[in-house]
């Protein structure tokens, strides 16, 4: 079979594949960032319980709640 420069069905390429930039995540909303900022002026170290509970209240998984106090207790380190 000759190679015509087009692609076969269900063939894929990398420039497909890789079209989301590294390092660039989803942003939460306006208000579920204000929540979350609000809480952790509260408590920097939200419990399980804490976690589910912003989880249902701004509308994330309880392990992007995780994530994202982790990121911001980092980005206090680094500022200070």
């Amino acid at each position: 079979m000759a190679d015509s420069g087009e692609k076969q069905v269900g063939e894929s390429s990398i420039s497909q594949k890789g079209s989301k930039r590294k390092g660039q995540g989803q942003r939460h909303s306006m208000e579920a960032t204000q929540k979350l900022e609000a809480f952790f002026k509260k408590c920097r170290f939200p419990d399980d319980d804490q976690r589910n509970q912003l989880a249902i209240e701004v509308g994330l998984d309880p392990d992007q709640i995780k994530g994202w106090f982790q990121n911001k207790r980092t980005q206090i380190k680094v500022i200070d």
